[in-house]
């Protein structure tokens, strides 16, 4: 509550984004990869020094979507010579970020393949992991609610109800587009004694899937072997 008056007072407009979704806070994230560096590289200063280093950096600095610097934008004037005309920066500023995110949006749907959630569909959600061996889905919940404007889902669980991003949604027993039947799909192993491979003093070999084929280099000879030979299906 208390946040929320202190940005109603500096007439800051707050949005809920969906959680373990960074992409949708972009503006936030690479404000904190500006910070962290200024920050590592000035590690001996009071953080008062260095949050206003952090402000002169991020003000000064021409952004890639807005192709000028926020000072510029403040001000209608480019501080490097303030005796230029001025100019209305700010419509240039939010033409040139929405051909940005237009182009962006574009660059994505090219793979892109989306699939239409339903209410009461049981969908899988990706869970933080700690570790590589950490289960990476939590067990199916039900969808309550569908946003497609936000991209979020609205879920119940035991416990209650939450939100969560659409790119963590896996569904259950259904096909999506780079997605399996079930979340963690077992990756078919092999184990040494499948291939024939002639052991030499301190041979570096790399195993690589290409296709169908398990390939093995060394020194010289490339043994091959089906994964169909090896009673795998691929």
């Amino acid at each position: 509550k208390e946040f929320k008056d202190f940005c109603r007072k500096q007439g800051i407009r707050l949005t809920n984004t969906s959680p373990y979704n960074p992409t949708a806070n972009g503006i936030v994230e690479r404000m904190n990869k500006a910070i962290a560096h200024v920050v590592r590289i000035n590690k001996t200063e009071t953080i008062q020094a260095v949050c206003r280093t952090a402000e002169i950096y991020h003000n000064h600095t021409v952004h890639n979507s807005l192709k000028t610097m926020p000072y510029a934008l403040a001000f209608n004037e480019i501080l490097i010579d303030p005796r230029k005309p001025k100019v209305d920066l700010l419509d240039q500023a939010m033409q040139s970020q929405k051909e940005s995110k237009m182009k962006n949006q574009q660059k994505m749907n090219q793979t892109r393949t989306d699939h239409l959630f339903q209410k009461g569909d049981r969908v899988y959600v990706c869970s933080p992991r700690n570790t590589k061996l950490s289960q990476r889905f939590d067990e199916p919940y039900t969808v309550m609610e569908v946003s497609h404007s936000k991209n979020r889902l609205k879920l119940k669980s035991d416990t209650g109800e939450f939100y969560t991003n659409i790119k963590n949604i896996r569904l259950e027993g259904g096909s999506m587009s780079r997605t399996a039947a079930s979340p963690d799909t077992l990756i078919p192993t092999i184990s040494a004694d499948d291939f024939s491979v002639i052991q030499k003093n301190r041979i570096n070999f790399t195993l690589r899937l290409y296709e169908k084929f398990f390939t093995v280099f060394g020194e010289g000879r490339i043994v091959r072997r089906t994964i169909s030979s090896l009673g795998k299906n691929p």
